[in-house]
């Protein structure tokens, strides 16, 4: 009903989006059709309030570059109906990429007005530090915007990259030598993050035993043992003070199971 009334008030063709879904609507067995009855005409991306899973409808899917035989990106997936046609649910790095996709295609204008309402916002509760993880702002347009942008605060970006080839990590360097950040320090983009997993409310949460619910599911770890050995040996090559500190998202003990023997193994 609120995606109805929503498409009667916007243009044909433009965005609906949402960060306020609740995560019950990624087990919706076919929300991708749902949404196409009601936003034919619409991009529509619904993103579950965890962040770890949104769906979308058909002109969506359209819009971001997928197909019914768009492979799984690493660390995600596109969940498929039995004759492997796309549902509409994205999940872990399927949901990351797609969000990167979308935002990257906004223009720095938007980018700019959302840093000068984060200031607004900030600024009267006596906040004059804001560090946020660069989960949905693209490097390009965000970084051009505060080249020129003397926010009132001082702000520290933490990227995370995605597995796409649009936003990899290597992408925040680029923009940064385009548009160099303030000299005076304002303004740093420092450190980067990795999901190992997912959240209890969307299941995916990575545990070593079955969900009580779910008999059979434990939820999933994003990368292998391979993968994360090759981003914590980064991270050790580091020099001491270097501005790129890791951090991993871990949820479940299976996750932190994985991230703490790598760790022993690596730098003990």
């Amino acid at each position: 009903d609120a995606l109805d009334r929503t498409v009667a008030d916007t243009p044909r063709g433009r965005w609906i989006l949402s960060s306020r879904i609740s995560a019950a609507v990624l087990d919706a067995p076919t929300p991708r059709e749902a949404l196409d009855r009601v936003a034919p005409d619409h991009p529509v991306m619904l993103t579950a309030d965890t962040g770890h899973g949104s769906v979308l409808n058909s002109a969506a899917l359209r819009a971001l570059g997928y197909g019914e035989r768009t492979s799984d990106p690493p660390g995600g997936r596109f969940l498929r109906d039995r004759d492997g046609r796309l549902t509409g649910v994205l999940l872990e790095y399927a949901n990351t990429n797609a969000v990167m996709r979308q935002v990257g295609r906004r223009s720095t204008a938007v980018h700019r007005a959302a840093l000068q309402q984060a200031a607004a916002e900030a600024l009267p509760l006596g906040i004059t530090s804001l560090q946020g993880i660069a989960s949905n702002i693209a490097p390009k347009p965000t970084l051009h915007a505060l080249h020129r942008l003397a926010l009132p605060l001082r702000l520290r970006l933490i990227p995370m990259p995605t597995t796409d080839a649009e936003a990899p990590l290597s992408a925040w360097r680029t923009a940064e030598r385009i548009w160099p950040l303030p000299k005076d320090g304002s303004v740093r983009v420092a450190g980067v993050k990795w999901m190992l997993d997912g959240t209890p409310l969307e299941r995916q949460a990575a545990l070593r035993a079955p969900y009580a619910d779910r008999p059979g599911e434990a939820g999933a770890i994003n990368f292998s043992d391979a993968d994360l050995r090759v981003r914590l040996r980064a991270a050790l090559a580091q020099l001491p003070g270097a501005a790129h500190q890791l951090l991993l998202h871990t949820c479940g003990d299976r996750s932190a199971e994985q991230v703490l023997r790598l760790m022993r193994e690596l730098a003990p």
